[in-house]
């Protein structure tokens, strides 16, 4: 059988995967301080070598979990729990299980303890990894992170920030976790922080509609071509039984 039919196979399958991570960035178009998600294409040489024997055949492969960190669109919501980062970096979450998250929702609400949570339950972390309490009818949040609660009491919301994103994984929903042997988050100094405003995801639904249609396309040629090779092994059969 031709070797052929293996590069169009792979080629079909890495379509089939990046069509995951577009359907990933369409399906949150609307889920705040979503990041879309990315991917690339590796080409493969197998069995390559320097001399007569080199074989060079091509296979296909997607590298994902690349993320576009540029930043979403700030609405105003008018609602004082959401916050909406501008510039660089994360609010640090924690679910029942002690897991940590890093993420750039904003949309915060208030528990039974008056303690600023994620819609899913997840906690915002202060400083010192401390629950926010947001006791009192009132409060505000400054640009630096500073909580002025109606008591006179204050504390702060900390921002925070990696030498390099990459190190971050993505868990689905606009969340992220730092791999395993991955560098520290480091709390922002002179974070900005915008009280009232949601950052909107920075999914462009034209540009992944677009590449959706690229990808569909190149997956139904290389379904051709591997229709084309099964039917050449075929004819190759027939003519060595003759």
């Amino acid at each position: 059988m031709s070797s052929g039919i293996y590069s169009a196979l792979t080629g079909a399958r890495t379509r089939m995967e990046m069509m995951d991570i577009i359907s990933d960035n369409l399906a949150n178009v609307k889920t705040a301080g979503f990041k879309r998600g990315q991917g690339s294409f590796q080409s493969l040489l197998d069995e390559a070598k320097v001399g007569p024997r080199a074989t060079g055949i091509n296979y296909a492969r997607l590298q994902d979990g690349f993320t576009d960190q540029s930043q979403g669109v700030l609405t105003p919501s008018g609602v004082p729990t959401h916050l909406a980062i501008e510039g660089e970096g994360f609010f640090k979450l924690r679910d029942q299980a002690g897991t940590i998250f890093f993420s750039r929702q904003g949309n915060f609400t208030r528990d039974g303890q008056n303690n600023l949570v994620t819609n899913s339950g997840l906690q915002v972390l202060g400083e010192g990894d401390a629950p926010l309490n947001l006791s009192g009818a009132s409060f505000s949040v400054e640009q630096d992170g500073t909580i002025n609660l109606e008591s006179g009491e204050t504390s702060r919301i900390p921002v925070y920030g990696f030498a390099d994103t990459a190190v971050l994984q993505r868990h689905g929903g606009g969340m992220f976790v730092l791999g395993d042997g991955s560098g520290q988050a480091t709390q922002l100094e002179r974070p900005t922080l915008m009280q009232g405003q949601l950052e909107e995801s920075n999914v462009q639904m034209v540009v992944e509609m677009g590449k959706m249609m690229e990808a569909m396309r190149a997956f139904e040629a290389n379904q051709k071509m591997m229709k084309t090779f099964d039917s050449l092994a075929a004819k190759a059969s027939e003519l060595g039984s003759l």
